[in-house]
């Protein structure tokens, strides 16, 4: 599980890098239910969005490495889950990342 989300966040932050978005802080989660928060931007500072990485566990929250979700703040129903790594993912990342665009375009 561990070496799936790694490979799910250094795809995500690639894609989002290869789209012109920046991620401007990388923060913590709340303890509950959030791993951890990153805020992405344009490179000019414009469109700022918070992507909340989900780890709800029975008695923890799991670290952002562990997580099984992202969804942005700004629009909940913009997520994506981080299932297998499979032939489906690339397209899943890219219908997330569309998403993203038009929702600050």
């Amino acid at each position: 599980m561990l070496k799936m989300s790694i490979d799910h966040l250094k795809q995500l932050r690639n894609e989002l890098e290869n789209q012109r978005w920046k991620i401007i802080s990388e923060e913590g989660g709340n303890d509950y239910d959030i791993s951890a928060v990153w805020v992405v931007a344009r490179p000019d500072g414009s469109n700022q969005l918070h992507i909340e990485f989900e780890g709800l566990d029975d008695l923890k929250t799991f670290p952002i490495e562990k997580s099984f979700a992202c969804h942005v703040r700004e629009a909940s129903d913009i997520s994506v889950y981080f299932g297998k790594i499979s032939k489906s993912w690339p397209k899943e990342l890219s219908d997330f990342i569309d998403k993203i665009k038009r929702l600050r375009t």
